[in-house]
C-alpha cells in the first residue's frame, strides 16, 4: 500500500485534527513560557541581574500565573448539570 492510500482517507482525518491540535497547544505553551515567563531572561543585561526579589517582579509573576484562561476557568461553575443538582440536591 502506498502512503496516500493508507493516510489520505476520511477515516484518518480525526487523527490529523487531534495530533494537529495537540502540536498547536504544545507550540503555544512553549512559546508562552519562552517569551512571556518572568523566569526566562534572554537578554544578557537581564540575565546578569541574578535573583529578582523586588516586589514588581512578584507582581509580574502573578500576572503570568493568573492568565486569562485561568481566570475564565475559575469563574465557571464546576457542576455538570446545575439545574439537576439544584432540583435533586435541595435548596442551596
Amino acid at each position: 500500500m502506498s502512503f496516500a492510500k493508507t493516510w489520505i482517507r476520511p477515516e484518518v482525518y480525526p487523527i490529523f485534527v487531534v495530533i494537529g491540535g495537540a502540536c498547536g497547544l504544545c507550540v503555544f505553551q512553549c512559546t508562552r513560557c519562552m517569551f512571556c515567563s518572568p523566569d526566562t531572561r534572554i537578554m544578557k543585561e537581564t540575565r546578569a541581574m541574578g535573583v529578582l526579589e523586588d516586589d514588581s517582579y512578584f507582581k509580574e509573576g502573578g500576572k503570568f500565573y493568573n492568565h486569562a484562561v485561568r481566570r475564565f476557568c475559575a469563574a465557571q461553575s464546576t457542576e455538570m448539570m446545575p439545574s439537576l443538582n439544584k432540583t435533586f440536591g435541595g435548596s442551596d
